[in-house]
């Protein structure tokens, strides 16, 4: 017998049993138990979606688990404003297939039945002028339960004026229970939170006497029916170039308050609350330190110019966000139209504090000091990574996913004739952890979907552990994508009341 025949032999089985068995690439790149709950769930790249087929809702900007269904809450065609402008400065003359033309501009609040899987359409707000509508998008949903009622979905809008908006378990349309006045540009809800027996949200304060931007908080203990109260944000936090709220974190008796300035080359900052009775009382931990704050704004790296954060294993974890992109995609600064990379390719970071409010970075790790080599593993190694969008948690795993601009600015480059080379595939990052130092890749590429540029939303069921995934795709409409609890280190059922 031939030596080298059992060798042959195994080769040749094993190429036969790769044959037989290679599944096909749209379903090879589905990873880690996640599976596809909108749209077509295999061959998904480049087909509309966008819940229900409506390719112009771009974002599942929010979402929420409520009264036995999944609820997905969006914002509409906002690639398309970045094309108009390049058509109005002559820089694009053709309206390319890649970009829904905007025919609708009112955002959508959809829910799935969990039990069904059925979709349907829930409320859409009225026009107001042209295709505008009352609200632009729908940014961020919570549920809150007040003492001796039953749980109500609160969801925040952006619009030239910002509601708060309450949905009852009885199917009626969502009720406003807080208006701000008209403002000259859009504004939103982005931060709702429950602390201590109240909901607290935040938004611009329209009644401030400042010149500059000046976010607030407003809380109640039942905005259905009890009155609602306003927390003022120090002046001298946000002076003189203004600031937004993105997000809070109920944490150890506190609420951490992140707000992002809007002046240039300035990192996040935080603060935090406390309420005796009704005074408020804060403290600034991340921000100016001549004014007192423990750590420089941005934890010293002005790119980080914003955060938003997630309670894992009794620590809050926080992502940064590049907060040059963040004010080109919210109209707070004009795009250079030459900019593909929206203020540069700067990978992002992500940080966790404890309950004493010591903080370190565990992306990239604490022990790499090396100012060249953190600059390199910044954003997982990719400088498009451009916010460490939003965290999920299911069971012992603590999931990251990234806005990732490599195909945002592939695609502008492209049609302005540049090439763009990106260290990574085009589409959206994905990331877990049970440690928070030791960090385990999913996707580099968006679920094998280039047009999927960022992992925008997630969400867990209470009562069953699972996990949702609502993505960012301007391109041909957002996804939702879910992880049942099952598998090491998610096999759990949470009590119901964990809400």
């Amino acid at each position: 017998m031939n030596p080298r025949q059992p060798t042959i032999t195994l080769f040749l089985i094993v190429i036969l049993f790769l044959m037989v068995f290679t599944i096909p690439a749209t379903a090879a790149m589905i990873p880690d138990g996640w599976m596809k709950i909108t749209g077509d769930s295999t061959a998904y790249s480049g087909i509309p979606d966008g819940i229900l087929g409506d390719r112009e809702n771009s974002y599942a900007w929010s979402m929420e688990v409520f009264d036995g269904y999944l609820w997905v809450g969006t914002n509409r065609d906002i690639f398309a404003f970045m094309l108009q402008q390049l058509m109005m400065g002559g820089m694009l003359s053709e309206w390319p297939q890649e970009i829904p033309i905007p025919t609708d501009m009112r955002p959508g609040i959809y829910r799935m039945d969990l039990e069904t899987g059925e979709w349907t359409e829930f409320y859409r707000p009225p026009v107001i002028s042209g295709m505008m509508a009352l609200d632009g998008g729908y940014r961020m949903m919570k549920t809150f339960t007040a003492e001796a009622e039953d749980p109500v979905l609160y969801v925040g809008s952006l619009g030239t004026s910002a509601r708060l908006l309450a949905i009852e378990e009885d199917d009626t349309a969502p009720i406003p229970v807080f208006v701000t006045q008209p403002s000259s540009r859009f504004i939103s809800i982005q931060a709702i939170q429950a602390h201590e027996g109240r909901l607290f949200w935040a938004t611009d304060d329209m009644e401030s006497d400042n010149p500059y931007a000046t976010p607030a908080l407003w809380y109640s203990a039942d905005p259905l029916k009890e009155p609602i109260t306003k927390v003022p944000i120090p002046d001298d936090w946000v002076a003189p170039d203004g600031a937004e709220i993105l997000d809070m974190v109920s944490y150890h008796g506190a609420l951490y308050v992140f707000l992002i300035p809007y002046g240039e080359e300035q990192g996040f900052w935080c603060g935090k609350l406390t309420i005796e009775g009704e005074e408020p009382s804060w403290e600034l931990i991340v921000g100016d330190t001549s004014i007192g704050a423990r750590y420089p704004a941005g934890m010293g790296r002005w790119q980080n110019g914003g955060a938003v954060p997630v309670i894992f294993k009794d620590r809050v974890y926080v992502g940064t966000m590049d907060g040059a992109a963040f004010k080109l995609l919210t109209g707070i600064t004009t795009p250079d139209l030459s900019d593909v990379t929206m203020g540069g390719a700067n990978g992002m970071q992500i940080f966790r504090f404890d309950q004493s409010d010591r903080w370190e970075r565990v992306m990239p790790h604490k022990s790499i000091r090396d100012p060249d080599m953190v600059d390199k593993r910044n954003g997982f190694g990719n400088p498009y990574n451009k916010y460490i969008w939003r965290f999920g948690v299911q069971g012992n795993r603590l999931y990251v996913g990234t806005f990732d601009i490599g195909t945002g600015s592939t695609f502008i480059g492209s049609l302005l004739g540049q090439q763009i080379q990106t260290p990574t595939p085009l589409g959206f990052d994905l990331y877990w952890t049970t440690s928070g130092e030791q960090w385990h890749l999913v996707t580099q590429d968006g679920f094998g979907d280039e047009w999927n540029y960022g992992a925008r939303s997630f969400v867990t069921d209470p009562a069953t552990g699972d996990l949702f995934l609502g993505t960012a795709n301007p391109f041909y409409g957002c996804q939702i994508w879910k992880r049942e609890a099952t598998g090491p280190g998610v096999a759990i059922r949470m009590d119901p009341g964990m809400r």
